[in-house]
């Protein structure tokens, strides 16, 4: 069975929101260009099993009230986006290095 696309620009997308949402909690599904070409998809999300998924402990909850605020995307004492996404590359790089033991 081919599954039909829908296809909508951004503008129209922007425009008409609501009507859109509605449309994807009825089961339809789109795909949204900007100058003609694929910038994302929306539709209903997946349900999941999360039985599977770790609950957070009395001390995980500890933990993290003891952490300290070590990123702010905040206009004051923050760091721009584009420095952050260079950080989270080198740092998955990294990963990959030590993986690859390189």
């Amino acid at each position: 069975m081919i599954q039909e696309v829908n296809i909508i620009s951004l503008k129209e997308f922007r425009l008409n929101t609501t009507k859109y949402i509605n449309k994807v909690k009825k089961g339809e599904s789109f795909t949204v260009l900007r100058k003609n070409q694929p910038v994302f998809n929306i539709a209903m999300p997946r349900l999941y099993d999360l039985s599977s998924v770790p609950i957070a402990t009395d001390e995980d909850m500890d933990d993290l009230k003891k952490s300290k605020t070590v990123l702010s995307f905040k206009k004051e004492g923050g760091i721009p986006m584009r420095e952050f996404l260079k950080i989270i590359n080198q740092y998955e790089e990294s990963l990959v290095n030590k993986k690859d033991g390189r």
